[in-house]
């Protein structure tokens, strides 16, 4: 059984160290190496991206997907793109042109006022999942929270059977 040995371990250090030291390059690429993946990692690859394509696929515009629409706007994270269709939002994806597309199913508000918790789909172009990934969680929560936020203060009026116009949700840009 090979067990470690700390005397061949320091026997191996220096050798090496004798080696590193014949050649001055070696020693200025182990030095040179970590520092420039420091930087790479440190600035030039954004973990982090704003304003990504979004396309938005809602049937109907009620006060709630405005909601939504406008705290997603206000995240910074997504630049909102309306779509007409499924087959529309299949190509935009397919293309590159977006790289979500937020599906709102039809009877959206309806779910909203009963008190449910209605399911949005969201199509993700995960060719770079994380360029993606904080986005799709800032998503998540953030959906939830405009949805509570307008249950709250978009209450019918019940003379007039319209919604106040206090439920955009009051979210300032994050830089």
């Amino acid at each position: 059984m090979n067990r470690f040995s700390f005397g061949r371990f320091l026997a191996v250090l220096h050798k090496e160290w004798i080696q590193v030291r014949r050649d001055p390059m070696t020693l200025r690429l182990i030095i040179a190496l970590p520092v420039l993946q420091l930087f790479l990692f440190g600035y030039a690859i954004n973990t982090d991206p704003k304003h990504l394509p979004t396309g938005l696929l809602s049937p109907k515009h009620s006060q709630y997907v405005r909601t939504i629409v406008a705290a997603l706007h206000n995240t910074g994270y997504y630049d909102i793109r309306p779509l007409t269709s499924e087959a529309a939002a299949e190509r935009a994806l397919a293309e590159g042109e977006v790289l979500f597309v937020i599906n709102i199913p039809p009877n959206f508000e309806r779910s909203v006022d009963r008190g449910e918790t209605p399911a949005i789909l969201v199509d993700a172009d995960a060719t770079d999942p994380s360029a993606i990934g904080n986005a799709t969680a800032a998503l998540a929560s953030l959906t939830a929270t405009s949805i509570a936020t307008c249950r709250q203060s978009c209450k019918p009026n019940l003379q007039s059977r319209r919604f106040s116009s206090s439920c955009m949700l009051g979210t300032t840009r994050s830089s």
